[in-house]
């Protein structure tokens, strides 16, 4: 690398630091509760008005029926979204080498519906789907989502219920399909293998099923947000799909990006932990980038200088989560990435 190289990336690297400098640093490393995704409804059609009450948060439908006793009704559609939920999750080893994703769903005193989904997106093959008591849980490659529902076990305000979990393997793998469960199909899923990234997460209340006086007038259905985006949507981790081509490259910019993002999500307690995580990340890209790649890897002086980084990364990480400066998710995010790194590096010892 040519002095003009290192100071770009050296710019580079302070102007990162510097964002992440920008961001509110959390009083204390804990997860933040999902939000809802749309807090207000208002449509207006040729024969139908929508308005959301802003005092009980239900949407007004007021629609023309078509019928002369009655020109006008009048429906209240209450959204699955008036719960205060937060979900905390893991990953651990399994015994046959692949990694177990654990989800715990706390609902808060708060909520004043009960808690009768989680979903959790992920990429790749997922296997091992469990569950807790009276909850299903269900694969959709076609979005693709891990979906639970429950009509008899949902959660009560103030309840906390563990159960969800589902398995991922790091290394390419194939899976012979089971009916839809994977994708539509005969035959074998391949995947590449994931390891745990940041990715969206879904909740929903117990709500009263929408009826009108007649038919529903055309339009409203598409006026009103489909179910999966009329609750609840935060953050948490899950399987990402390992790139097939750059890996550590693609690997380790994406952990970057984590460090900023762990500390906006209260996953790291504070500013100075990310920042670390951050500097020792960048420090790592530069020796990749310093030297001549085969097949994306390094050469063996470079490859040791990294590996050596790697594994005071995640002491380091290991150190914060003794002291529970970071969450379980921030765990998992530096700790599965480090470990496949001097995986790929053959420097596991």
């Amino acid at each position: 690398m040519n002095g003009q190289d290192r100071i770009r990336r050296s710019a580079a690297v302070s102007l990162g630091l510097t964002l992440l400098s920008a961001l509110a640093t959390p009083a204390l490393a804990s997860r933040q509760p999902l939000s809802k995704v749309h807090e207000t409804i208002a449509a207006k059609g040729p024969d139908y008005v929508i308005e959301t009450d802003r005092q009980s948060g239900d949407v007004v439908i007021r629609y023309e029926t078509g019928m002369k006793d009655q020109q006008w009704g009048k429906t209240v559609w209450v959204p699955p979204n008036k719960v205060e939920v937060t979900i905390e999750a893991a990953v651990d080893v399994a015994p046959e080498g692949a990694l177990s994703y654990r989800y715990r769903l706390v609902s808060s005193p708060k909520s004043r519906q009960r808690v009768e989904s989680l979903v959790v997106e992920f990429e790749g093959a997922i296997f091992d789907v469990s569950s807790p008591p009276a909850w299903k849980g269900d694969a959709r490659s076609s979005q693709p989502l891990l979906i639970w529902l429950t009509t008899k076990g949902a959660a009560a305000p103030g309840q906390s219920l563990g159960g969800f979990t589902f398995k991922a393997a790091t290394a390419p793998t194939a899976l012979r399909l089971k009916g839809f469960r994977f994708r539509p199909g005969i035959g074998l899923f391949r995947s590449p293998g994931a390891l745990p990234g940041i990715v969206n997460c879904y909740a929903h209340g117990s709500a009263p099923v929408m009826t009108f006086y007649g038919e529903a007038p055309e339009g409203v259905d598409k006026a009103l947000p489909g179910w999966l985006l009329s609750g609840v949507r935060g953050k948490t981790i899950g399987p990402v799909a390992v790139p097939d081509e750059d890996a550590p490259t693609k690997l380790l910019g994406a952990l970057g990006g984590y460090a900023k993002e762990s500390l906006a999500l209260g996953w790291i307690e504070r500013q100075e932990t990310a920042e670390r995580y951050a500097l020792a990340v960048s420090e790592i890209q530069e020796i990749l980038a310093g030297g001549p790649l085969l097949a994306g890897l390094p050469g063996p002086v470079a490859g040791r200088a990294m590996a050596a980084r790697l594994k005071t990364l995640a002491a380091r990480v290991e150190s914060d989560r003794a002291r529970q400066a970071i969450t379980s998710e921030a765990y998992a995010l530096f700790t599965y990435h480090a470990r496949y790194l001097l995986q790929l590096l053959g420097d596991l010892r």
